[in-house]
């Protein structure tokens, strides 16, 4: 949708765990989105086994599996950080989700909620955007 005397622009956008992946859905369907920055995203691959994760409802993982993610090419630069002791989200599913869209990861000794870089976050993503630039 335009609407007149506006101008539209090239938006990066940011998201975290179930974030992530709601960005990457987003940047799927617009081609504004030229760049992505996910923190640790919830990218499940589409052949894992979702019995296996026991504390969230089905019908919700479900929802976070999406096969065009991992067969489609997203129209975004992607930059993944990833906490190399995340124990709730698998860097093996965001590895698989970068091969596939050619995303540059950066791995940080940290947990999932990038407990010892948080204080630093706003400086590594305004890193990540300056270079796009």
């Amino acid at each position: 949708r335009t609407v007149t005397g506006v101008q539209t622009c090239a938006l990066p956008i940011f998201g975290s765990s179930l974030g992530g992946f709601l960005a990457a859905k987003t940047a799927q369907v617009n081609q504004n989105i030229k760049q992505l920055i996910l923190l640790n995203p919830a990218m499940m691959p589409p052949d894992y086994d979702m019995t296996k994760i026991k504390d969230m409802p089905q019908n919700i993982l479900k929802e976070l599996k999406d096969p065009k993610l991992f067969d489609t090419k997203i129209q975004a630069d992607i930059t993944i950080l990833l906490g190399t002791n995340d124990t709730v989200v698998p860097n093996s599913w965001s590895i698989e989700f970068a091969k596939v869209q050619q995303a540059t990861i950066k791995f940080y000794y940290d947990d999932y909620n990038f407990t010892k870089n948080i204080q630093k976050l706003p400086n590594i993503i305004k890193k990540i955007i300056e270079q796009k630039d």
